[in-house]
C-alpha cells in the first residue's frame, strides 16, 4: 500500500487487521526489578496516601527512579493494590438505529514500498448499541488538511 497509489483491497486491510490484533505475549519486565526496591513506599503512596498511579510515577521519578505509567500500573494491578471501581454504566435499551459507540485509533504501521516510511493504519470502530453489529472501516490515508 501506497499513500499515493491505489486503495487497499478488503484482503490487504483484513491481512493487516489480522497481524495488529492483541494476544497473549511474553513481555519483557525490567521495571519489575526496578520498582521491587520501592515496594513498601509505593504501597504506603498508594494505599495510605491514596495517590493515583501518575502521581506516585512522578514521586519515583523526582527519586531517580524512573518507570513508565503501564509497568507501574501492572505492579501495582498484579499486587492487588489498585483500587477497583465497581460501578459499570449501563446504558438504557434503545431502539433499532439510534444509538452507536463510535471509537477511532492508530492500529499499527505498515511500510511504504516506495519510500521506505512507515504508514499509520487507522481504523474507526462502529457498534450498533442495539444489534451489537460492528462495522470496522480501515484506513491508511492521512485526514490532515
Amino acid at each position: 500500500m501506497e499513500r499515493e497509489g491505489p486503495h487497499p483491497t478488503e484482503e490487504q486491510l483484513s491481512r493487516l487487521l489480522a497481524l495488529s490484533r492483541s494476544g497473549p505475549r511474553q513481555a519483557e519486565a525490567p521495571a519489575k526489578e526496578l520498582l521491587e526496591s520501592w515496594a513498601d513506599q509505593i504501597y504506603r503512596w498508594v494505599t495510605v496516601d491514596r495517590l493515583q498511579v501518575a502521581r506516585v510515577q512522578e514521586l519515583l521519578a523526582q527519586r531517580g527512579c524512573d518507570v513508565s505509567y503501564t509497568p507501574l500500573g501492572s505492579f501495582l494491578q498484579r499486587r492487588n493494590w489498585r483500587r477497583h471501581n465497581p460501578r459499570t454504566v449501563r446504558m438504557e435499551q434503545s431502539g433499532s438505529g439510534k444509538v452507536e459507540e463510535l471509537d477511532f485509533g492508530r492500529l499499527d504501521y505498515i511500510d511504504e514500498q516506495e519510500s521506505g516510511r512507515r504508514q499509520a493504519v487507522w481504523a474507526l470502530l462502529v457498534v450498533l448499541a442495539y444489534s451489537r453489529h460492528s462495522f470496522r472501516p480501515l484506513t491508511a490515508r492521512s485526514w490532515r488538511t
